[in-house]
């Protein structure tokens, strides 16, 4: 599996957000979910038909979530 991009979502305050994730680290991070996994192996699902990635720069543009 040849992964190249890597989002990680989350719910603040009930508004889902992105998680800036350095691409120096989407290896490591995606190692440590394998070790979570019971079959010790990455589990994925398909992504709706219309989502595409885009910049966390472009997404500022229309809101921001922010965490304390």
């Amino acid at each position: 599996m040849n992964v190249s991009k890597l989002s990680i979502t989350v719910e603040v305050d009930g508004k889902p957000c992105f998680v800036k994730v350095d691409p120096e680290h989407t290896e490591i991070i995606l190692h440590m979910l394998q070790g979570l996994s019971p079959t010790r192996s990455l589990e994925v699902i398909r992504a709706p038909a219309d989502f595409k990635f885009t910049t966390l720069g472009e997404l500022r543009k229309e809101a921001i979530c922010t965490t304390n």
